[in-house]
């Protein structure tokens, strides 16, 4: 017995070694200096480990059993607490299907860009793999009765309302449908708008009964969205002042060589060195790991500049003009809007010199009549837990559920 266990710890020896050669940072695909580092460290350790198990296989037999047993029970239970209270699966790279011309996305005169009618797709980024469905009227949202009969809540808003990287239940619009089954709820976003496209999202397609609430989903970019014409490579429709009226220029929108070609993702089949990093990688604490070591805070970094204030000027007024005529229109179905601010994953990154955009948004609002402002951001920061994916600024299925844990609180105070 005590031969066999020595030939085992032999043969475990010269594995290690093995390893220890085979295992160096260009053959796993590492690119990060620090994680080169770490990874002939362990390299290293593995050889030192390896010759003192063939030279030493009788002394160290029971004590190398007791010491990887430990680390075995130790690793065990740091991967199940990964996966129960802040998972982050790996997604390899060669899976990847987003695009900003794809995944049900189209051109469109009006829009610039409109969601596919009822089609469904899997969309899969470095984050998420989320099954996509789209109605008749191309939003990700269920099918409605027409006219509605039960008073309806509008929801307008780009990716973060849209569900961008998260499953159908796990959209804050929809968790809130199952929490007011009394009302009819409708979600006319779309990734990528900003407020005016949502503004002609609800003039296009308001329901057709009667309507309680209207809320307008803000984002930090949406500042931006609102003057420009071009986003994300894609062209869109711009609403000018002109003789005191808001006026829609730039329809219909050209289309692009890029909607002609439709900018697919094809698939590719990944290396041999990416294969082994991606099995690794399917341990979600090693891949927590390797997040860490390939994405170090940079010194610096943190140093926002200051913004332009003339730009930041027009943007602020052109923002109010929009929220204006949208309550203008919102109040002609007898409703109320609601402008929701959606914070900023930096804004919890302490960063030097960074000024929430909310700041902004309030001085916008206030001069707005009737019109009811919620920041999300004190709940944000109330939450113990992750609500932003590691990788981009959307949130994830937490962060989610923070929004329609909040938003549940105004419609109840409010009914």
């Amino acid at each position: 017995m005590i031969e066999r266990q020595q030939k085992i710890v032999l043969l475990a020896g010269a594995l290690f070694l093995a390893i220890g050669i085979l295992g160096n940072p260009w053959f796993l695909g590492v690119h990060s200096p620090l994680f080169t580092t770490f990874f002939c460290a362990a390299d290293l350790l593995l050889i030192f480990a390896g010759v003192l198990l063939v030279r030493y296989r009788e002394k160290f037999l029971r004590e190398i059993a007791l010491l990887f047993g430990t680390l075995l029970c130790c690793f065990l239970v740091a991967e199940a607490s990964v996966r129960i209270f802040d998972p982050f699966p790996y997604i390899s790279p060669w899976e990847q299907n987003h695009t900003e011309y794809g995944n049900l996305v189209r051109y469109d005169p009006l829009f610039g860009w409109s969601g596919i009618p009822s089609e469904t797709t899997e969309f899969i980024s470095d984050n998420s793999r989320t099954s996509l469905r789209h109605n008749a009227q191309g939003f990700r949202d269920i099918e409605h009765n027409v006219p509605n009969t039960d008073p309806a809540i509008v929801f307008l808003g780009d990716s973060f309302t849209w569900g961008y990287e998260v499953d159908q239940d796990a959209m804050f619009v929809n968790r809130l449908r199952k929490k007011l089954p009394r009302y009819e709820i409708f979600n006319l976003s779309m990734r990528g708008y900003g407020t005016d496209q949502e503004m002609i999202a609800f003039r296009r397609f308001p329901p057709k009964g009667p309507v309680k609430f209207v809320f307008v989903m803000f984002c930090e970019n949406d500042f931006g969205d609102n003057v420009q014409f071009i986003k994300y490579g894609k062209l869109k429709p711009l609403f000018v002042m002109s003789g005191g009226q808001l006026v829609l220029t730039r329809v219909p929108v050209p289309r692009i060589g890029l909607w002609r070609t439709g900018a697919k993702v094809l698939p590719r089949r990944p290396s041999l060195h990416e294969r082994i990093k991606g099995l690794f990688l399917q341990s979600q604490f090693l891949n927590e790991l390797y997040f860490r070591l390939t994405n170090p805070k940079v010194p610096g970094a943190g140093v926002v500049a200051p913004p332009d204030a003339g730009v930041e000027a027009y943007e602020d007024q052109m923002t109010g003009w929009l929220l204006s005529a949208l309550d203008q229109d919102v109040a002609k179905k007898g409703a109320r809007l609601v402008v929701v601010a959606i914070p900023s994953k930096q804004q919890f990154m302490g960063k030097t010199g960074w000024v929430p955009y909310q700041r902004r948004l309030e001085r916008v609002c206030k001069d707005l009549k009737d019109v009811d402002y919620i920041d999300l951001a004190p709940a944000f920061q109330k939450t113990p837990f992750r609500t932003f994916y590691r990788r981009g600024i959307h949130l994830n299925a937490y962060g989610n559920k923070v929004v329609a844990d909040t938003l549940y609180g105004y419609l109840k105070g409010r009914s």
